[in-house]
């Protein structure tokens, strides 16, 4: 609690310069981020983050968060003769590892005052997500597989379904808090800063931020994708030894 308090204190705090600096500013919004990098480790337990900047002028201030791409295949089940069975399999690419959107409105309010062109563009909301699937099927059959794919990914915590709470202090300055989850993968994940006024972008920052495996695990990680049989082999041998050792230790005497 006192860290998220001492983040808020210090983001304001450079908010505040930078809403001074204002006149000199080369376009109508400045934004940052307070951590700049997230580590996860052993005891990683999900991370929060604070977006935070001004804005020179009214307009309608639109925060959206993505995670790394990737590909995805998703599997329709079926019961046959009792049994739960993979009948079909739709492979998506593009698919962001997290998304989340951040504005002071809802996304129906959006979808009012905002060109639907603009809204696909820069992908905001979840109907926006540019989902690529890897299959010429008619769009009837691969709107379900889409749907699922949505709906696995918010019930994760990976994917919000509405926006989050930006805030604006006074007229100018505005933060948001957003939560990575405990399952949130490595990667480099990308804030957008868009600013939208008369139904036009007015400005736009992008700003990455990375999220790294550390120590133990980063190596684990590490193994497991550049020398996989190695790894195979490894986790043999310590499961192998892992069962003597048990054997050993609760075989009747």
């Amino acid at each position: 609690m006192t860290g998220r308090l001492s983040a808020a204190i210090a983001a304001m705090t450079l908010a505040a310069a930078l809403t001074a600096a204002l006149p000199a500013w080369a376009g109508p919004l400045v934004a940052d981020i307070w951590r700049q990098q997230i580590t996860i480790d052993s005891g990683f337990t999900g991370a929060d983050e604070l977006l935070y900047g001004a804005i020179d002028g009214k307009g309608d201030l639109v925060i959206v968060v993505r995670g790394p791409e990737e590909r995805v295949v998703v599997r329709r089940k079926d019961r046959i003769a009792g049994v739960w069975v993979n009948r079909d399999k739709i492979e998506f690419e593009n698919v962001p590892a997290y998304y989340a959107v951040g504005s002071i409105r809802s996304l129906e309010e959006l979808n009012k005052i905002i060109p639907q062109t603009l809204l696909a563009r820069h992908q905001i909301g979840l109907d926006a997500l540019r989902l690529t699937p890897l299959t010429s099927r008619p769009a009837e059959e691969i709107a379900p597989f889409r749907a699922a794919l949505i709906r696995s990914r918010v019930r994760d915590q990976l994917y919000r379904d509405q926006t989050g709470e930006v805030e604006f202090l006074g007229e100018r300055l505005f933060r948001m808090p957003l939560h990575f989850p405990a399952n949130v993968p490595e990667g480099t994940y990308k804030a957008q800063f868009v600013l939208f006024r008369g139904g036009e972008v007015v400005g736009e920052e992008t700003i990455e931020l990375p999220i790294r495996k550390t120590g133990f695990q980063a190596k684990l990680d590490s193994l497991a994708h550049k020398r996989p049989a190695y790894y195979g082999f490894s986790a043999i041998v310590l499961a192998l030894f892992a069962g003597w050792v048990a054997a050993v230790v609760f075989r009747k005497p």
